[in-house]
């Protein structure tokens, strides 16, 4: 806990309860893995139904088919797709790769723990631009608007392609 709590180095666990730091790397991925395999127990995947009946104002506005807003979350040494509804419930968490796995990768796995098996032709995600689609998911549309860009002031150009692409999709 201190680790997630405080980001603190192993070193300097392995310091402060004097064990070495392979022991503490062990113990880390031992109650990682531990919770992991709690947590994806529980089904968090909502249906279309009442992600829709939630949609925040300008979500509905701007972006009525979004059905999950992803993003690649970091701890320790290992990586994860996380989705959310647009009203911020978390609604999916992947299982656990290496922490060099990129967005890419993670978005387009498949099989039975992977978001595309969730998700149908209708659906669209929201994410970052560091997330693309391959072709073989090309039933599914990926959303990058222009507020997930990560820059200061948006453009005018960008607010108008933005609403382009609302008209585009309507």
């Amino acid at each position: 806990m201190i680790r997630l709590r405080r980001a603190t180095e192993e070193h300097e666990l392995g310091i402060f309860f004097n064990i070495s730091q392979s022991t503490v790397s062990r113990i880390i991925i031992a109650w990682t893995r531990f919770i992991y395999s709690v947590v994806s127990s529980i089904s968090l995947w909502p249906s279309k139904q009442q992600v829709v009946e939630n949609l925040p104002f300008e979500i509905k506005k701007n972006y009525p088919r979004v059905r999950v807003i992803i993003d690649l979350q970091q701890c320790v040494s290992f990586a994860a797709l996380v989705g959310i509804t647009p009203n911020g419930i978390v609604s999916y968490i992947s299982p656990l790769y290496g922490d060099a796995t990129s967005d890419r990768s993670l978005l387009n796995m498949t099989g039975a723990a992977s978001l595309m098996e969730l998700l149908k032709p209708s659906n669209h995600i929201m994410s970052d631009r560091g997330f693309t689609l391959d072709l073989q998911h090309s039933h599914i549309s990926l959303i990058h608007p222009p507020f997930l860009q990560r820059k200061a002031r948006l453009s005018a150009k960008k607010v108008m392609y933005g609403k382009s692409k609302k008209l585009q999709t309507s």
